[in-house]
C-alpha cells in the first residue's frame, strides 16, 4: 500500500509540474488504520442518485467525508485563517475526465458561485493557495477551508461526479462543517445514537461553538450540508430526527438560501451577505 501510495504521489508530483502548477502540499493520505478503500469504492460504485445515504456519508472519513491532516486536528469555521483571500479560490482539475465530467464539475462550482461572491478561477503561477480536483483516489472528501499551499479535493469517479456532491465538497473547501454537527444542533434534531453503526458515533459529534458559527444565520434543515435521515444507520432506522414535523432534511438539489447567506457573512460579501 505505501509503495503505491509512493508511486501515485510520484506520478501526482510529475502531472502538475508538466502543467505548471507543484504538486499539493495537503494531499490526503491520511486515512484512519481500518480504512478500506475496496469496500468504500465499491460502495460509491454501486450508489444511486434515488440511494436515501449521500456519497460523502459513505467515503469513511472523519463525518464521512472530511479529510484532516496530523499537523491539524479535527457549520463554518470561525477564524479567518481558513478563508480564501478576496473570496478567489484558483483550481486545477486532474487530466483525464471526459467532457461530462468536467461541465459536472464546473455546474458544481456554479452553484457554489450563483448567490456568493466566491469564485474559483483557473491556477495561475503565482498562485500560493489553490485546490487540485481529482479522481482517482478513494472517496468523495474535502479538508475544511484554506489549509495554506495547494490541497486536494478528491470526487471519484463513478460515484462522486454530480453537481450536489462535488458543491457539498466544495463548499468544505471553503471551510463548511456539516449543518448536523453544529453546537446548537440538540435544539433542531434528535440524534438516535442506538440506530448508528458501531464505531461511527464520533461522525455525530457536535462542533465546539468556539470553533464554528452560524453567522446569525441560523440552523439550516435545507443544507446541502446537513446528513439525510438515515446517515450511518446501522438498522435501516432514522439516525436523525428532526424537530420540526414533515421538514426534509439532506436535500441534494440546490445550494440553500441559508448556506449562501452563511457563506457571503463569512466572505464578507458586499450587498450580498443578507440574501
Amino acid at each position: 500500500m505505501l509503495l503505491l501510495f509512493c508511486l501515485f504521489v510520484g506520478l501526482l508530483v510529475r502531472s502538475s509540474l508538466a502543467q505548471g502548477w507543484l504538486p499539493p502540499v495537503h494531499h490526503g493520505p491520511y486515512y484512519p488504520d481500518d480504512y478500506d478503500h475496496h469496500e468504500v469504492s465499491s460502495n460509491l460504485r454501486n450508489w444511486h442518485p434515488y440511494d436515501v445515504n449521500h456519497q460523502w456519508e459513505m467515503s469513511g472519513l472523519k463525518e464521512g467525508d472530511i479529510m484532516e491532516s496530523p499537523e491539524k486536528g479535527r457549520n463554518v469555521i470561525r477564524s479567518e485563517e481558513y478563508s480564501w483571500p478576496d473570496a478567489v479560490i484558483p483550481y486545477a482539475i486532474q487530466a483525464g475526465l471526459t467532457q461530462d465530467e468536467r461541465e459536472t464539475i464546473d455546474m458544481g462550482m456554479e452553484w457554489v458561485m450563483q448567490k456568493s461572491c466566491i469564485r474559483f478561477r483557473p491556477y495561475q503561477d503565482d498562485d500560493p493557495d489553490y485546490i487540485v480536483i481529482m479522481y482517482n483516489d478513494t472517496g468523495c472528501w474535502s479538508y475544511i477551508g484554506r489549509q495554506g499551499g495547494g490541497q486536494l479535493v478528491n470526487l471519484q469517479r463513478n460515484g462522486c461526479i454530480w453537481p450536489s456532491t462535488v458543491a457539498h465538497e466544495l463548499l468544505h473547501a471553503t471551510g463548511f462543517y456539516h449543518q448536523q454537527n453544529a453546537s446548537d444542533r440538540d435544539e433542531y434534531v434528535n440524534i438516535n445514537w442506538e440506530n448508528i453503526e458501531d464505531g461511527e458515533e464520533d461522525s455525530f459529534d457536535k462542533e465546539s461553538s468556539k470553533v464554528v458559527t452560524d453567522f446569525g444565520v441560523g440552523y439550516d434543515y435545507g443544507s446541502v450540508m446537513h446528513y439525510s435521515r438515515k446517515a450511518f444507520s446501522k438498522n435501516g432506522e432514522d439516525t436523525i430526527t428532526p424537530f420540526e414535523p414533515g421538514v426534509e432534511i439532506g436535500q441534494r438539489e440546490r445550494v440553500s438560501s441559508k448556506d449562501y447567506k452563511k457563506l457571503n457573512r463569512k466572505y464578507k460579501c458586499k450587498r450580498l451577505n443578507n440574501h
